[in-house]
């Protein structure tokens, strides 16, 4: 019954909820880069997407109460739904312009006044090839952050596409989390959404490419799995 409790009283027990389900989900999560989340204000925070529980990822690591806006489907799955729900969260459906509109501008209003955080997967659907490059970003989940004029915070995310196997490799997954430093307004100032969209996509990928997936490599070569190959973490 979210409307009984006041949302930060909610998203501190859902925190707790989901450190230790990622705990039950044998999964090892390194959250790295805190020292980049803003303390004042809210924020707006970007995401490259593996899993789908990354979310769950997202909500351990990140001590500001925040929202998140997900693809429709995933309103119907077991826990990350009811967490997201609980957490007044949004489900865009892809297929409907309109739907989506009235969401972002939500979320465009919601940024003005203060009232809270909110983080988005902006490549709309996972990666869930390794070997390859996350997708680009749809700039225009860029546009309610750059009219309201909050910070956007690039998160950085490597390790989550082996966690829900239906036949586990291995005893413990690790998982990166990296916060990256924040774009602050007078960045994209007068630049398109479009701009802003590449440069926190490049970001990503950069981290990902030079520090997260070697990282993911080491951890993964610890375990001493004879089913480990080195193309599992690349």
């Amino acid at each position: 019954h979210p409307d009984k409790y006041p949302f930060e009283k909610r998203y501190k027990k859902f925190q707790n909820f989901c450190k230790k389900l990622i705990k039950s989900f044998s999964i090892d999560l390194t959250v790295e880069g805190l020292e980049n989340v803003p303390t004042e204000g809210v924020s707006y925070f970007v995401c490259n997407h593996q899993s789908a529980i990354d979310p769950l990822f997202m909500i351990s690591a990140l001590d500001i109460p925040s929202s998140v806006v997900a693809k429709k489907e995933v309103r119907h799955l077991p826990l990350v739904g009811k967490c997201l729900l609980a957490l007044s969260g949004e489900f865009l459906d892809r297929e409907d312009l309109k739907q989506s509109l009235k969401i972002m501008i939500r979320m465009q209003e919601d940024l003005m006044a203060g009232n809270k955080s909110w983080f988005i997967f902006p490549e709309g659907t996972r990666t869930k090839d390794p070997l390859k490059n996350i997708q680009e970003f749809h700039h225009g989940t860029f546009r309610a952050p750059m009219k309201a004029k909050v910070r956007i915070v690039p998160v950085a995310l490597f390790g989550s596409f082996r966690t829900l196997r239906t036949k586990p490799y291995f005893k413990r997954y690790p998982v990166i989390l990296k916060f990256l430093p924040p774009i602050e307004p007078s960045e994209y100032e007068g630049k398109f959404t479009s701009d802003i969209a590449k440069m926190a996509h490049d970001m990503i990928e950069n981290e990902i490419e030079y520090n997260l997936r070697p990282k993911n490599h080491e951890a993964m070569l610890k375990l001493k799995s004879k089913k480990y190959r080195p193309t599992d973490a690349i």
